[in-house]
Parts: structure tokens; C-alpha cells; sequence
């Protein structure tokens, strides 16, 4: 399966079986749904915010990892963000940023059992705690 990525960082199923996501260096995940692999269902971009434009220069997406009650996907990148992801309709749920030192580089995520708690650690050796309520997003 060609999966338009130049190197394929991490592939995680959803919890349900039905996407498999595909991140890498393309500075975006691709989701496909695995009952029709042909063409990604939904097309995840990193960007700083929304009034500014895709940066080239990013091209990492550094983590992936659905929700565990399957509400949500979310992934990391080098701008410094965790973005949670409404894969069904192709929209940016929320931008989570890095503090103190914005647009350092996400390494590793990770999401509570409970799906209401993401820490996150970065470039900077700094750890952030974010609280999720659904009713945010």
C-alpha cells in the first residue's frame, strides 16, 4: 500500500478496527479506512494556528496515538502542538501548545486511560500536563 509519505514514522490502528493512520515526514497523518484502502479518508496537517499558512519547513510528525475511548486521534509535531482530530469529518478538534517555549518540537504523547488527560514531553526536556474537556471542542 503506498501511503504518499516519504518515511513512515509510526501506524496505529483505531480502537474500533476501522482506520489505520499513517504519519511521517510529510508534515501531515493520512487515515485510511481498512475496509477501502485506495485513498486516505482524512488528510491531518500541523500548522502554528489558524491564520497562519502550512510551514514546508516542518516535517515531522513525531507521534500518533488514537484515543482509547475512540472520540478522538491526536498527533504531534515539530510546531510544538498536540492537535486532536475529528478523523470522521476531517477537522481540527483543538490545538494543545507547548508552554513555556511554544513551537518546540513534541516528541512523545501520551493519553489517559480515561481519554480526559495528555502529558507531553518536548525538546526542551519540559513535561506538559493538559486537561481535555469535550465540551472545549
Amino acid at each position: 500500500m503506498s501511503t504518499g509519505q516519504e518515511d513512515v514514522n509510526i501506524c496505529c490502528y483505531s480502537p474500533c478496527g476501522n482506520y489505520i493512520s499513517i504519519s511521517g515526514t510529510t508534515n501531515c497523518t493520512y487515515v485510511f479506512d481498512t475496509r477501502n484502502c485506495r485513498t486516505p479518508v482524512s488528510e491531518l496537517r500541523h500548522k502554528i494556528n489558524e491564520n497562519q499558512s502550512y510551514n514546508d519547513n516542518i516535517k515531522l510528525v513525531n507521534h500518533a496515538q488514537w484515543s482509547r475511548n475512540g472520540e478522538f486521534f491526536a498527533t504531534s509535531a515539530d510546531d510544538g502542538c498536540v492537535r486532536l482530530w475529528d478523523v470522521e469529518n476531517n477537522k481540527q478538534l483543538v490545538a494543545l501548545e507547548h508552554a513555556p517555549f511554544p513551537g518546540t518540537s513534541i516528541n512523545y504523547f501520551d493519553i489517559s486511560a480515561s481519554s480526559d488527560l495528555i502529558v507531553s514531553g518536548c525538546d526542551d526536556g519540559i513535561i506538559c500536563f493538559f486537561g481535555l474537556d469535550p465540551n472545549n471542542y
